[in-house]
């Protein structure tokens, strides 16, 4: 199993480059429209780990039995798509999803950027591609490269919103070891712009990262000891392992009440999704058997979003799916 706490910084040089220009751009250059269809089906996949060993067929196949079964009108990957990979690897897997014809979408992980490529390979190659809703300004004064939003339209009204964020990598605790990092002071008030452009603050949305939130963490210790605390689904059966420290990024959610739930992956055995203060923090499920995994907990998550926006644990809806023996 790999262990998740500090790790050797040689390893992490790669990772450690993101993008924290000094350009402003106005706020609607962030947003990216597509169509709103009733009970708007997400599948959130996470957790792919692609390297330069993996078997790209064995993981096509399994990926067609998943999206056969969940069917989904668009596919939100939530970081760690790759790892020691080449650029054989990424293109296989844009064009992959691209051939689905589908919308997708895609943020960062702590891990993507560990490739036999240049750091922003990952980013940047993603123009090629005509179903992917994605956008990365360049040299922008957001911190991280895949901070976004996708407005879920209905001919002139927008029905939902997803906030996509980069959680980051790593934060430089000493010359020799690093801690997971966390959602930038900077990227939360961007987070803030773009609810209060065009009354967002009004919309229901969700927010899309790749690193825990600690508050999940805060509610599973009050599991412990209380299990009727919260509305839960799901378990942990590892660690959680949120950013080094609380960047109060939940703190600007509470403030506005329009984001619904906020969906990771990051830590592999874990499907705890929990209704803490009215919105749900979840994990994904991991969606291939690629590095450390239970077998029996591979698959994908689907996210439904009705019209009338409500939303609880009730609008999820794990897929488990086995590998061929």
């Amino acid at each position: 199993m790999i262990h998740k706490g500090k790790i050797a910084s040689f390893l992490l040089l790669p990772l450690l480059l993101s993008s924290c220009g000094n350009k402003t751009y106005p706020i609607e250059k962030y947003f990216l429209n597509i169509d709103y269809i009733d009970n708007f089906r997400i599948l959130q996949l996470t957790d792919i780990h692609l390297g330069i060993t993996t078997n790209l067929k064995e993981q096509e196949h399994y990926l067609n039995n998943l999206i056969s079964v969940a069917s989904p009108h668009m596919i939100v990957i939530t970081g760690d798509t790759f790892m020691n990979a080449s650029k054989k690897e990424v293109d296989f897997i844009y064009s992959y999803f691209d051939s689905l014809n589908i919308p997708w979408s895609i943020v960062w992980g702590n891990h993507d950027k560990q490739g036999f490529y240049s750091p922003n390979y990952v980013v940047d190659s993603l123009s090629n591609y005509q179903n992917v809703v994605f956008k990365n300004l360049k040299y922008d004064d957001v911190y991280g490269d895949s901070n976004y939003v996708v407005n879920l339209k209905d001919g002139l009204d927008t029905i939902w919103r997803l906030y996509m964020l980069d959680s980051n990598s790593y934060h430089d605790e000493s010359t020799f070891t690093y801690n997971y990092d966390i959602i930038r002071p900077d990227q939360i008030a961007w987070y803030e712009k773009a609810l209060n452009y065009e009354n967002g603050f009004n919309i229901p949305s969700l927010m899309f990262i790749h690193i825990p939130l600690p508050e999940l963490n805060y509610a599973a210790e009050q599991l412990k000891t209380n299990p009727d605390a919260y509305e839960y689904i799901g378990e942990l059966k590892e660690d959680s392992w949120p950013g080094y420290k609380n960047s109060k990024m939940f703190t600007m959610i509470e403030k506005y009440h329009s984001t619904r739930g906020v969906f990771f992956g990051h830590d592999h055995l874990n499907t705890l999704a929990i209704d803490y203060e009215d919105v749900i923090l979840a994990y994904g499920v991991k969606s291939t058997n690629k590095i450390y995994h239970d077998a029996s907990m591979l698959g994908g998550q689907i996210i439904t979003l009705p019209r009338d926006g409500s939303f609880s644990l009730n609008n999820l809806e794990r897929i488990y799916l086995r590998y061929e023996e």
